[in-house]
């Protein structure tokens, strides 16, 4: 007999993708499983500049809206492991 494993629901998915990127993984709120967004966007101004990306990324799908992110600039800016999460996202795209 083989066990099938469910599918991950896309909020589980994007748990783990933000888990991918510990620098933000702190504004998972585990208790209410959903993304402190008003944190992270307040918190735009005091982080690295590949940081504010990756928030913005993260915001944008989030929300399904457009943060600022763009394209250029994390292909310019940031570290192949941003990077690698973006690029696996825009592969198989999700909404939570």
């Amino acid at each position: 007999m083989t066990s099938t494993v469910p599918p991950l629901s896309s909020r589980d998915r994007y748990r783990m993708m933000l888990q991918a990127y510990p620098l933000l993984a702190n504004y998972w709120n585990t208790e209410e499983d959903c993304l402190r967004y008003l944190e992270m966007k307040e918190s735009i101004g005091v982080l690295s500049r590949g940081e504010q990306i990756m928030a913005r990324f993260y915001m944008s799908v989030w929300r399904g809206e457009n943060h600022d992110f763009n394209f250029l600039d994390a292909a310019a800016l940031l570290s192949s492991d941003g990077k690698k999460i973006i690029l696996t996202w825009f592969a198989d795209p999700f909404w939570p």
